[in-house]
């Protein structure tokens, strides 16, 4: 009951601290994090994770000086002291940046908005409030008054300059970097592209490529801003020469205008010409997929073509690429490429000639070629380039040789290829057409597939499947054949004249002791 005695009462001046001091710092930290209204109208009062730590501290801060005042002990204040101080010099600090909004502050002053661009000097305000308080509480104990006027409050202050140093020093440096890049004499934008090389920041110079709104919230980097502020476009350029790098095949920075970006909301490629898929790319994607397919039941063996034509959405040229699974035994026999409207068919020779080949055509040259290697058992990767932007279409065709299964002498299986992984997009209104002809019966155990016969001898099978079932390991077709067919030829492709390839069926028994059979 003494103790309760002992605390100062409640007062205008407690209340405003804790209005002033608390809660409207985090009242605006918390608007600003989750609508980003200052960052997409004026600038980004928090680019980075330091600014963000340096805002909540004062908040919290606040909250415990306020609390260390009310219980009115002199005892144990150096800690609050030292707070109060770097409190200060943060509000000093966002007091400065957010000057310019004072006006538009003033107008909407009757609505209630205008309050949250005062946070700042409200914040600045209520810590010079609390330091007076702190005085006077520390004058009852002599031995604790010099700790919290003076060293409490120059460390607090030098703390507060040291952080916000770390948190802008960045920034300004490669601002200056862009003002000197920028420039229209050629001596100062080499001097301007060899200081960002050594000094700058490349999150920051990658940042300054997307589009931005207002001022910095660096006060040394405001200053060229205002004077001769580097646009978005004048940054993309500056940014490869001073990386070797275009802009958006670097990744993109995690925040842009305040808002937290994910990766795939960003049309980036990190491994254009390279040997990996890579991620998936927002801006691309399939248009159409059409597979026709030409399978002779008899001869167990069939030919298909896949016509697929992607589409680029961004303003920048893309490669499509994509790691493609073959039924087994399948080959790329055939592969065509179109160029203004024509067919182009495409060379075989050696994986290093063709990817060597493709590098100079399709990255150096920016012409448009497609390649297509082995990456493993019933593996394919497929990369082309380049898909024109704003829009823009690329159609390319694979002719695939495969075996069919055979289940019996009366039947055999039709596998068809699918993506196992891609760098595009799949709409969901877009599927994959196919066609199937075929010498004998073909069917489907599934559902949408319209059977046909011609004539005598020709049969057809047609629908639209989904990516995804055609992704299924169990989606297949069947071709019926006749059981007395059991020897197969053909001419070899490889030799002029005087050979054949023969091919026979025949059934084993299944062997118990090794568990397997042959056919």
């Amino acid at each position: 009951m003494h103790e309760e005695e002992q605390k100062p009462k409640l007062t205008w001046v407690h209340h405003f601290n804790l209005f002033a001091g608390v809660i409207m710092p985090a009242i605006s930290i918390t608007l600003e994090a989750t609508t980003h209204i200052c960052a997409e109208t004026f600038f980004d009062p928090i680019p980075t994770m330091w600014h963000l730590m340096l805002v909540i501290f004062v908040p919290l801060a606040q909250l415990q000086v306020w609390f260390a005042i009310r219980r009115g002990a002199p005892e144990r204040l150096r800690l609050a002291g030292l707070a109060n101080a770097a409190v200060m010099g943060i509000s000093i600090f966002y007091s400065i940046v957010y000057i310019p909004l004072l006006p538009l502050a003033a107008l909407v002053l009757a609505i209630g908005l205008g309050l949250l661009p005062l946070a700042p000097f409200l914040s600045l305000l209520a810590a010079i409030v609390m330091r007076s308080q702190l005085n006077r509480i520390a004058s009852k104990a002599p031995q604790r008054s010099f700790a919290v006027r003076k060293a409490g409050f120059f460390t607090g202050v030098g703390l507060a300059i040291a952080l916000i140093g770390v948190a802008e020093l960045p920034a300004s440096i490669t601002r200056y970097g862009l003002h000197l890049a920028a420039s229209q004499s050629p001596e100062t934008r080499a001097r301007g592209i060899q200081f960002l090389r050594s000094y700058g920041s490349r999150e920051f110079l990658l940042r300054s490529c997307y589009s931005q709104s207002g001022w910095a919230t660096d006060l040394t980097g405001s200053l060229f801003t205002v004077a001769s502020p580097v646009t978005p476009a004048e940054a993309q350029k500056i940014y490869y020469r001073v990386t070797g790098e275009t802009f958006d095949t670097s990744a993109p920075p995690e925040r842009i205008n305040g808002r937290l970006v994910q990766q795939e909301e960003i049309n980036f490629d990190t491994e254009q010409g390279g040997v990996r898929v890579g991620r998936r790319l927002k801006a691309l994607s399939l248009a159409s997929s059409k597979l026709d397919v030409s399978a002779d039941g008899d001869g167990g063996v069939a030919y298909m073509q896949w016509t697929l034509v992607f589409q680029n959405d961004s303003e920048v040229q893309r490669e499509a690429r994509a790691e493609v699974r073959l039924p087994p035994g399948g080959v790329v026999s055939r592969l065509t490429l179109w160029v203004d409207g024509e067919e182009r068919e495409a060379a075989f020779a050696g994986r290093s000639q063709v990817r060597a080949a493709y590098q100079q055509v399709a990255i150096k040259q920016q012409r448009d070629p497609v390649l297509v290697t082995t990456t493993g058992r019933d593996r394919i990767l497929v990369q082309c380039f380049p898909v024109p932007p704003n829009k823009g279409e690329m159609k390319i065709r694979l002719g695939i040789t495969l075996p069919l299964l055979l289940e019996d002498r009366y039947n055999a299986q039709l596998l068809l290829p699918h993506f196992a992984d891609r760098n595009f997009r799949i709409p969901p209104d877009v599927t994959h057409s196919v066609w199937i002809e075929s010498k004998t019966l073909a069917y489907t155990l599934g559902d949408g597939f319209i059977s046909n016969q011609f004539s005598p001898g020709v049969f057809a099978l047609r629908g639209q499947i989904q990516d995804a079932q055609l992704s299924r390991p169990g989606t297949s077709f069947g071709l019926s054949r006749s059981p007395e067919v059991s020897q197969i030829w053909s001419k070899d492709p490889f030799q002029t004249v005087g050979f054949t390839v023969q091919q026979s069926i025949e059934e084993y028994a299944r062997s118990l002791a090794t568990n397997s059979s042959r056919s």
